[in-house]
């Protein structure tokens, strides 16, 4: 019932390529056991050790002095952090040193692997270095490189590259670490504490809510169940303490907030963004806070927003403008998807008259969150830049805003006659006649803007004059004013059978022209009055001529003439009758009417 020594090693191996150094431990130990003169089961045995994170005990199985190899892993670190340049040299030294120690061994593979273990241990200790002075992503970067060679079951290695990854802000990636650690091993400390700052990092509520708390008390509810396994656990309790301590700064925040203490609110934010919210991490403010309706600096309601965006909108209320603007940045920075983080910076560009880099942060938030409040702030962004960039119009006419019609006319005409390219030229023969040209047309639009009761009411309000001629365009529009499809005068008119708009005045002039068309106002009554019984006529389906002369179908006879928007519940393919006509019709041709229309 004994393995032989073989299918041990086999095993071994085996289990050395899925990653599982525990169990290869065993049977490589037992291998070594039953033939001590094996090389093949003291290098398992040793890797084994190794992927563990085991490095002393692995250089001890090869007989290497332990105080020694860590003298020189630590010089080695050392020199790595100090001096990137020596380190192929210390490498070299590194190597010549295993080879020499291993001449007992009498193997080249063993002298090798002894040279990996204590490259391996220095790169660890360095490693660790990085870690401690924040270089997050390069200590990342070589716990990378150690997992892929030898550390490759190593728990500690995991639980470093977790605290990598929350450093660098991925906190979905320690999260990942922690819950991989933590089913290997349950009673996992290290592990435990890991997902409690990920936990934490990653929360984003805001803090005067309730789901807020709860999501503390879940990170506090981890660093209790590492507290029951290591009650003696220092870095624990140190990290209890912080949260809590975060929880109390969170409800004075509440408290201030509730009360109106702006400046006290500021005051506690900036505490809690300078406050590392975690041991070992360098993320910030991943509490999240609203701001009462109140306030005018409010970002839109129920959009979530780090503590960096509520010290914006706090300082932005107290007219530092400049310093919310950066804390926008930063939260953005640590964020891209804080919606209220690009509208709160907006603000404060704003305040500070830097209308364009408003509209471009504006746009960039609409790009990916397409509602119609945002959609609404960029069109006005962009109102604020027109009007910031519109001429002034009173400054140019030398008047001020409460000047009469009578005062707009006579400062245009003393202006014209003074600024009057042809004087200007005599006045002054050098000056660039462009110029002079370009100055009397400004003018002159100052003189139609202001002059314009209708455009200098929509002046007034901020519009420039390309605004103005929008509004007033619409204005006319709902009005029934629009350019007729004839003579294109922007006037008052009837749509045709053709679905084009035609002035009142080339409408009377066709009918003029065409007595005998069936739709004549005159001849509507005549019409009508041959089908008494509600049933359409036989000539309704003939073709009939459009305003342009053109012969126009049955498919288009229900349009024409028609006011807008009463042929929805007119079913036969002839005209709607117009008031004049309607008016002449009589009780009888009235219900006939109403019958057709299903009235």
């Amino acid at each position: 019932g004994v393995l032989p020594t073989a299918v041990r090693l086999g095993m071994a191996t085996a289990l050395l390529r899925l990653r599982r150094a525990k169990e290869a431990i065993g049977f490589s130990r037992e291998a070594w056991e039953m033939d001590p003169s094996s090389r093949e089961a003291k290098e398992l045995l040793v890797r084994a050790t190794a992927g563990l994170g085991d490095l002393p005990g692995a250089l001890a199985l090869l007989g290497l002095n332990q105080s020694v190899a860590a003298d020189a892993a630590l010089a080695d670190g050392s020199a790595v952090v100090v001096s990137a340049e020596k380190e192929g040299e210390e490498a070299e030294e590194q190597v010549a040193a295993a080879t020499d120690a291993s001449g007992n061994h009498g193997g080249a593979d063993l002298a090798t692997l002894q040279a990996e273990l204590l490259e391996a241990q220095a790169n660890f200790t360095m490693a660790e270095a990085l870690l401690e002075g924040g270089d997050f992503a390069g200590a990342l970067e070589v716990l990378r490189e150690l997992e892929s060679m030898l550390l490759f079951d190593c728990p500690s290695l995991v639980v470093r590259m977790g605290r990598c990854y929350l450093g660098l802000g991925e906190t979905s990636r320690a999260m990942h670490a922690a819950a991989t650690l933590l089913r290997r091993d349950p009673t996992d400390v290290e592990a435990l504490l890991l997902r409690a700052e990920a936990q934490f990092e990653s929360i984003e509520e805001h803090i005067d809510g309730g789901k807020w708390e709860e999501q503390v008390g879940a990170a506090l509810k981890s660093i209790r169940q590492a507290l029951q396994y290591d009650p003696e656990h220092s870095a624990a309790a140190k990290l209890r303490r912080q949260m809590r301590g975060h929880m109390d700064l969170v409800r004075q925040i509440q408290a201030a907030s509730a009360g109106g203490e702006w400046r006290r609110m500021e005051e506690l934010l900036t505490g809690l963004l300078t406050r590392p919210p975690s041991a070992g991490s360098s993320g910030g403010g991943a509490a999240a806070v609203s701001l009462p309706a109140a306030d005018a600096s409010q970002p839109p309601e129920g959009d979530p927003f780090t503590a960096e965006v509520a010290t914006a909108a706090v300082v932005t209320a107290a007219a530092a403008a400049e310093a919310a603007a950066a804390d926008c940045a930063e939260a953005l920075r640590r964020d891209a998807r804080l919606a209220a983080a690009s509208v709160v910076r907006a603000r404060a560009l704003q305040a500070l008259e830097r209308w364009g880099e408003a509209v471009e942060v504006l746009e960039a938030l609409h790009a990916w969150k397409k509602d119609d409040d945002i959609f609404w702030k960029v069109e006005w962004a962009k109102f604020e830049l027109r009007r910031a960039r519109r001429p002034d119009y009173y400054a140019m006419l030398c008047l001020s805003k409460d000047a009469s019609q009578a005062d707009v006319r006579t400062a245009y005409r003393r202006l014209s006659v003074e600024m009057h390219p042809d004087k200007q030229i005599q006045r002054n023969p050098d000056i660039d006649p462009v110029k002079a040209r370009a100055k009397f047309q400004m003018l002159g639009e100052a003189f139609e803007i202001l002059g314009t009761p209708a455009k200098r009411e929509f002046y007034d309000k901020g519009y420039d004059a390309q605004g103005i001629r929008e509004c007033l365009q619409v204005r006319k529009r709902f009005a029934g004013q629009m350019p007729c499809a004839q003579c294109g005068e922007d006037e008052s008119g009837k749509l045709g059978s053709d679905f084009k708009w035609y002035c009142n005045l080339c409408w009377d002039r066709y009918y003029r022209e065409h007595p005998d068309d069936k739709h004549h106002p005159d001849n509507l009554r005549q019409n009508h009055g041959q089908d008494t019984n509600g049933h359409r006529s036989s000539s309704s389906s003939s073709p009939r001529p459009t305003l342009d002369g053109r012969s126009s179908g049955t498919a288009h006879a229900a349009a024409a003439p028609r006011q807008p928007g009463a042929a929805a519940i007119w079913q036969t393919d002839e005209p709607l009758p117009v008031p004049d006509s309607v008016d002449a019709l009589g009780v009888a041709e009235l219900k006939s009417l109403l019958r057709r229309m299903h009235v």
